[in-house]
């Protein structure tokens, strides 16, 4: 679960910044990144979406909140290849998945190094070996699985 609420304060701080004291003025496309860089890191320490950090303002200046790359095509936040990945993410549902195992560290019991899972329409069975925080549910890479699960089907997307 998200902090909703911290992801659109520290958003609030940023337009204040933009608008009422216009910060960004005069500076460096670099900058302007490092800034939205530094408020996402701040974010990530109190569970806030990137995406609700930098809510319409990383659209302003052309800065995709994922990947933190410039880029022309920015479209809600992301730029071209991030809403290819994420495109590609969601067309594979938590239901169309089956894990079929946890791996767990047998050094460190409070960590998983992997998941496997199985895609239920088309057989394939693939496994991601990050090492995850058991309490995260592995919802990290359950999403990395989904995107390569998505790929394989799909296709990769182009890159404009």
């Amino acid at each position: 679960m998200s902090n909703h609420s911290g992801g659109y304060m520290l958003n609030k701080v940023l337009w204040m910044l933009d608008e009422e004291f216009r910060f960004f003025e005069g500076k460096t496309k670099g900058e302007i990144r490092n800034v939205f860089e530094k408020f996402t890191e701040i974010g990530a320490g109190y569970d806030t979406n990137d995406g609700e950090v930098l809510q319409d303002i990383c659209d302003k200046y052309s800065i995709c909140y994922c990947c933190m790359k410039e880029s022309d095509d920015i479209e809600r936040g992301l730029c071209y290849w991030c809403r290819e990945q994420f495109y590609y993410e969601f067309k594979v549902e938590n239901d169309d998945i089956e894990i079929l195992e946890y791996i767990p560290n047998d050094r460190r019991k409070d960590k998983l190094i992997g998941v496997r899972v199985r895609h239920k329409e088309t057989g394939i069975v693939t496994e991601n070996n990050d090492e995850y925080e058991i309490s995260s549910n592995v919802r990290e890479a359950i999403c990395k699985i989904k995107k390569e699960l998505a790929m394989q089907k799909y296709g990769k997307p182009t890159n404009k």
